[in-house]
């Protein structure tokens, strides 16, 4: 080590062991500390280890300053290159399995990256990989625009056996799918797996068609076959053969 510092007192008043002050509000371009590494590091640049039952993080970032809108705030910038798709940076959790001797393994993974670095169409893309079996999965997907209206929220991209579950306030499963079944659900877990959709609910009823009148059903453009309304006008539910509107039963 170069430079070590050791503290053996037993004081529990706060106090820093380094600390390091731009006290001139004049000084913008101040860095009170840097570091750098021309080495590809074999571990890690920094590491900040606590070896106590710790229930306090290790890192806190502090803005006390008196305002609404300045939150504190870490920033990854990558420099030096550009192109798209490029990843920018990545936040990983690590955590030992039980193999005889434990084996460090990457539980989560989330990576920020840009999909389309063109001057003036920018976009940016967010994933997160969870592990699955052994492997790591990526089960969401935000952005990945590329030169047009094309940013999307993608769910399970990794095409794992992956269920998606909404909760509602009385019903664990108020919108649930089965990835491993391709099947989606409405009030359980879905168990019809040759029905692509089900519906499950003793107490409630299902309205499968928008309500309008006869005048607002006949201003409807770019009506195909198969499409319904329930007519508020004749008090029916109408279904579209592809020419004309019907009553459906």
């Amino acid at each position: 080590a170069i430079a070590k510092i050791v503290s053996d007192s037993s004081t529990t008043n706060d106090r820093s062991l380094i600390d390091i002050t731009n006290d001139n509000t004049a000084a913008v371009n101040t860095i009170l500390l840097q570091m750098k590494n021309d080495a590809i590091a074999a571990k890690s640049s920094v590491v900040i280890e606590s070896t106590a039952a710790e229930t306090n993080p290790l890192i806190e970032l502090i803005n006390s300053n008196d305002s609404a809108d300045k939150p504190a705030m870490l920033r990854f910038n990558k420099l030096g290159h550009v192109s798209d798709d490029m990843d920018i940076g990545a936040l990983s959790f690590y955590g030992e399995n039980d193999a005889g001797p434990p084996e460090p393994v990457e539980y989560v993974k989330m990576v920020a990256g840009a999909s389309d670095t063109t001057n003036g169409s920018e976009g940016g893309e967010f994933f997160l990989s969870v592990m699955d079996d052994g492997t790591l999965a990526e089960a969401l997907a935000i952005g990945m625009e590329d030169g047009g209206n094309t940013f999307a929220l993608a769910i399970n991209r990794g095409a794992t056996d992956m269920d998606f579950i909404v909760y509602g306030d009385g019903v664990n499963n108020l919108i649930r799918t089965d990835g491993g079944n391709d099947t989606v659900s409405i009030g359980t877990n879905p168990s019809a797996h040759g029905a692509i959709f089900q519906v499950n609910t003793t107490t409630r009823f299902a309205r499968p068609a928008p309500s309008m009148t006869t005048t607002q059903r006949n201003a409807l453009s770019n009506v195909v076959a198969g499409g319904m309304i329930y007519n508020t006008t004749t008090n029916k539910l109408q279904c579209y053969n592809g020419s004309s509107w019907q009553d459906c039963f």
